[in-house]
C-alpha cells in the first residue's frame, strides 16, 4: 500500500517524513471489495498520534476525551460498513 499521507511538506519545499517506520499506517482499510453503492468513510477515528507530534501539548486527560477524538465513530463506521456491505476508510 503507498504511504503518499505519511510525508509532510512545509512552506519552502523541504520535506520529512511525519511516522516513524514503526508506527503503523494512519489509515484504516476494510471490506474493500464490499458490493454497495456506498462508501463510509470515518475521520478523526482513534487516538493515535504520531510520535514526532508528542502529546500535542495536551494532558493525558485530554487525550481520552472528545477533543482527541471522536469516541464510538470507528465502532459505528464499521457496524455501517458490515450491514451495508460498504468499503470502510477511516
Amino acid at each position: 500500500m503507498p504511504k503518499s499521507t505519511d510525508h509532510f511538506a512545509p512552506a519552502g519545499g523541504a520535506s520529512y517524513r511525519l511516522l516513524g517506520a514503526d508506527e503503523p499506517h494512519p489509515v484504516i482499510e476494510s471490506r474493500l471489495d464490499g458490493k454497495s453503492n456506498f462508501v463510509i468513510l470515518v475521520d478523526h477515528a482513534g487516538q493515535r498520534i504520531p510520535r514526532r507530534l508528542g502529546d500535542l501539548g495536551l494532558p493525558a486527560s485530554e487525550l481520552q476525551r472528545h477533543v482527541a477524538w471522536d469516541i464510538g465513530a470507528l465502532a459505528v463506521a464499521q457496524r455501517m460498513s458490515e450491514a451495508l456491505d460498504a468499503p470502510l476508510l477511516a
